[in-house]
């Protein structure tokens, strides 16, 4: 069975109710030539998040834009226990066949990140 929805770009607005994520992790996003081979060069970059709601984690990349912070900050903030709340702005979800796994998955998509400074 198919799906309507593959390969769409539906607002992340729609599907999670709460759009406040814990932020864990911020790691590089490579380019790869035609050949499927990293240049050395980064394109963007990959938010872990956790949904401070429903606790699901997810990864959503920000294209073309520098980080929040440094990787290594955020990682120094976390270990003294800090939690750091972001938002992101026009995020997305779009669900792709894998062909790896043989079954349909989501990936996660957005314009830009906004630190929270309030959770409420």
């Amino acid at each position: 069975m198919s799906t309507r929805l593959a390969y769409k770009d539906i607002p992340l607005a729609v599907i999670e109710p709460e759009l406040v994520f814990v932020l864990l992790r911020i790691k590089e996003v490579p380019e790869y030539d035609l050949n499927s081979k990293p240049t050395g060069n980064t394109v963007g970059y990959s938010y872990e998040v956790v949904n401070s709601d429903s606790f699901e984690k997810c990864k959503i990349k920000i294209l073309g834009k520098k980080p929040l912070m440094p990787p290594e900050e955020l990682q120094e903030r976390r270990e003294k226990g800090e939690k750091i709340y972001v938002e992101f702005e026009n995020a997305t979800i779009k669900a792709y066949w894998n062909k790896n796994t043989h079954s349909y998955e989501d990936t996660y998509a957005a314009d830009g990140i906004l630190l929270v400074t309030d959770e409420n």
